[in-house]
């Protein structure tokens, strides 16, 4: 249940030395989970029987994963996370009606639905459920917990982020009960038939009989928040607030099988050299975001770790607060495009080895969607004279002589703020400002907590800002590009894009879509309310003795409970 937007990654801590340009990473703290018993010593293990060659190609139950993370997760709530690591550990332990995998485009396989089917005219998606799932604490999972969910996020009252989900079905009786374990859904109009299973399809069920009473209003305190009845693979043991997160097994999970793994745990470990320092020790067993200028010295000391590259889903940019009468010229815009070199960033930041780690941004859709990105827009090339003819035809020039660019009487400059504690994107800032000085803007950078720096960029206050998306691997750019949309940080507003999302989601026909999608981000980027910069693939290392692990671009965790551990490789307490 991957949201359809994220804020890319969260707090990275670690070393930075931007006046030699060190090569330093993608560290976009995704995570999972932790695994310790009491009274156990670091590093004791308790003698296993040998396994036999055909037993060691056998999964078996057994051991835990242990991963470290930079930060706790905000809630256990599938309707009202916000936080990466919480959206990660959820798909754990809340049903979805249908589950992902992904080879361009989602492609999707029966969970809490055993099929599906359409109606002829293609407005109608009926679910047939499972009926022998059950919740936690002993209660079945049926339609009326469905049903109940999507009343949830369609209420706005809940606030949920998957609302825009639902904003494509019908006004009256949209979803409709059929029998205990069947459901309805009915839309307003057609359009991409994977889109319209995804709007649907992906929504975490929560329990009705826990949850019927609690205040609309807040669910975010919801007692269920802390303390959630799940219905999947893992349920919660403990969470020690800032410390740790205990996942163990759900025997009585029916999907498939119960997972391999007895349990997963999440510690929580702010410090990013902490975190390496305990991956090369053995306490910790899986690190999201491992810095590319770690990557080699761990190859060559630490054959029992591999290191997994997840692919082009996080992305980095500079947004533009279009209501600052600086900004809201697209000249200006163009120009400081023209003035900052992107290539340079990328060889500063994501470059290891002679290898590079990601590839130019030219707008939001990510080129893991294939045909859906735009592979023939050009990128704006690094044009000190450009920028200047740019700038001087908006009114800036240098008109005293002392360096930088004024206009009316004063001098071109902003603050560029980023979220404290990810030093990629603090280097980003040193290389921008210096690159911005050789046009004669005045750039001034600070850094802003976290969960405030996103609730700035929602209100629009702040002037120029170093953000990122984890993109969605399906097609609903409405919240980032329409206008008014809930994410739409930088005030757009361009009526031939708001017409080519609008039919882009109102057809069914592929090839339509793509030509919509395309022309969307081609005159987003001749508009450039972002400075687009960069693609970056992440890197997750992990302890070689768990089998059949698949980390890729759709999921940190994929099919994680199919992950295990041979016998002789367990180890006490873990």
């Amino acid at each position: 249940m991957t949201l359809p937007e994220t804020h890319g990654d969260t707090q990275e801590m670690g070393r930075d030395d931007p006046l030699r340009r060190r090569r330093l990473a993608i560290a976009l703290m995704l995570a999972t989970l932790l695994a310790t018993t009491a009274g156990c010593k670091k590093g004791e293990e308790t003698p296993t029987p040998t396994p036999t060659p055909a037993e060691a190609e056998t999964p078996v139950r057994g051991g835990s994963l242990v991963i470290g993370y930079p930060a706790d997760v905000d809630l256990f709530h599938p309707l009202v996370y916000s936080s990466d690591l919480s959206g990660q550990l959820l798909e754990r332990m809340f049903p979805t009606l249908i589950v992902p995998h992904f080879q361009c485009q989602c492609i999707y396989e029966p969970q809490l639905a055993e099929r599906w089917d359409w109606s002829e005219d293609g407005l109608t998606l009926t679910f047939h459920l499972r009926k022998d799932v059950t919740w936690s604490d002993g209660e079945p999972v049926d339609a009326d917990d469905v049903l109940f969910t999507w009343d949830l996020v369609a209420d706005d009252q809940v606030g949920s982020a998957w609302a825009p989900h639902l904003d494509n079905l019908r006004k009256q009786d949209p979803v409709e009960k059929l029998d205990a374990h069947t459901v309805a859904v009915h839309f307003d109009h057609r359009y991409d038939l994977v889109t319209m299973l995804t709007h649907v399809g992906s929504i975490g069920v929560v329990p009705e009989h826990v949850m019927r009473d609690w205040p609309r209003d807040n669910h975010r305190g919801a007692p269920f928040a802390s303390a959630p009845v799940t219905a999947s693979w893992f349920r919660m043991e403990r969470w020690d607030r800032g410390q740790q997160i205990v996942l163990t097994r759900d025997e009585s999970a029916p999907f498939e099988h119960p997972a391999y793994l007895d349990r997963v745990v999440v510690r929580i470990v702010p410090e990013y050299a902490t975190r390496l320092m305990e991956l090369e020790n053995g306490t910790l067993d899986m690190l999201p975001g491992v810095h590319l200028e770690d990557m080699e010295r761990l190859e060559a000391e630490h054959p029992e770790i591999r290191l997994e590259r997840r692919g082009l889903r996080f992305n980095d940019y500079i947004a533009w607060n279009l209501k600052d009468p600086r900004f809201a010229d697209v000249r200006v815009r163009r120009a400081l495009a023209h003035a900052m070199d992107v290539e340079v960033l990328i060889d500063s930041i994501l470059t290891s080895g002679g290898e590079r780690y990601g590839r130019r941004a030219v707008g939001t859709i990510t080129p893991e969607l294939c045909s859906m990105h735009n592979d023939d827009i050009q990128p704006l090339n690094h044009d000190l004279e450009r920028a200047s003819a740019l700038f001087a035809e908006a009114g800036w020039h240098d008109s005293d002589g002392d360096g930088w660019l004024d206009r009316d009487g004063q001098r071109f400059t902003f603050t560029l703020e980023t979220n404290a504690g990810n030093p990629r994107r603090a280097l980003a800032q040193i290389i921008v400002q210096e690159q911005l000085r050789q046009a004669g803007i005045d750039v001034q950078v600070g850094t802003v907590e976290g969960n405030v720096f996103f609730d700035k960029l929602k209100r629009h206050e702040f002037e120029a800002a170093l953000g990122g998306w984890g993109s969605s691997l399906f097609v609903d750019p409405s919240n980032k590009w329409l206008t008014g949309g809930a994410y739409n940080y930088p005030s757009y507003s361009n009526p031939q894009v708001d017409e080519l999302i609008n039919r882009g989601l109102a057809t069914a026909d592929q090839d339509e879509a793509r030509r919509c999608w395309q022309e969307m981000q081609a005159r987003i980027y001749e508009d450039q309310p972002y400075a687009f910069l960069y693609w970056r693939d992440e890197v997750v290392a992990i302890h070689e003795r768990f089998r059949d692990v698949r980390i890729d671009v759709l999921c940190l965790l994929q099919d994680l409970h199919k992950w295990w551990v041979p016998l002789d490789q367990q180890r006490a307490g873990r």
